[in-house]
This record gives structure tokens, sequence and C-alpha cells, in this order.
């Protein structure tokens, strides 16, 4: 935590022993490291988002600075995500698993009527693919 949040240190710390061993790296191979695993998380994440149709527009750049909108969810098995009635406030982007759209019978009807262009299956799932 040190490293992360470079503040003097709050304890101290006192060998026990008479044969501690100690491994050590300093902060500059520490932060370099780091640096190196952030950018490659931000780019597999600038990929994943040039994937969908609505960011193709978007510069890097302009994907990079979305990601700090983007809040990662990590759901269980079982979890509502949403449901039928809640003020939809946003989106939501499947990085990976599966999730199930459901509505109550004859509802079914009336999504088909409001879309035009699509029916939906009442008792739909979706799975990702890779």
């Amino acid at each position: 935590m040190v490293l992360l949040q470079p503040k003097p240190r709050a304890v101290t710390a006192l060998s026990m022993d008479d044969n501690t061993e100690l491994l050590c790296m300093s902060s500059d191979i520490y932060n370099r490291m780091i640096e190196k695993a952030v950018k490659k998380d931000i780019q597999a994440r600038v990929n994943y988002l040039q994937g969908f149709r609505i960011f193709k527009q978007l510069s890097v750049h302009q994907l990079e600075k979305l990601l700090y909108y983007l809040t990662p969810i990590d759901c269980m098995r079982g979890k509502v995500i949403y449901k039928i009635g809640d003020k939809p406030d946003g989106i939501f982007l499947v990085q990976s698993g599966a999730f199930e759209v459901s509505m109550p019978a004859g509802l079914d009807r009336i999504a088909e009527k409001e879309s035009g262009n699509f029916i939906m299956d009442a008792g739909a799932k979706f799975r990702l693919l890779k």
C-alpha cells in the first residue's frame, strides 16, 4: 500500500528472528511493472469496446476516456441485473458469461407490437460467444 499512496510509513518493522530473509523491490521497478499491467488491461478493454457498433466511430483516445465511466460488475448466478419496471439509467455491456431475459406471460405480445421489427421470446436466453 505504501507504494500506491507514498506517505511516510506508519509502523516500524522489526526482525524477530536470527535469520530473517526479505525480498525487496524498488518503487521504480514496482511502478514500471504496474504501469505495464495497467496499459495491457486498458488496451484489452479498448479492443473489447471497438467490437461494438455504437463505439466504432470513436478514436482509441476517446475509448480510453470512456473507460473511466465504465464500472465493472461481477454477477453471481441468479443475481437480478434489472427487472421489469426499473427505470433505464444506463446500458450493460456483457464482457463474458450468460444472461437470461424473461417477462411475464402476455408481455411478449406487447413487446412484439412495440418493437415493430423483432419478436422477443418470453424465455429468451443469451450467451456471449467468443
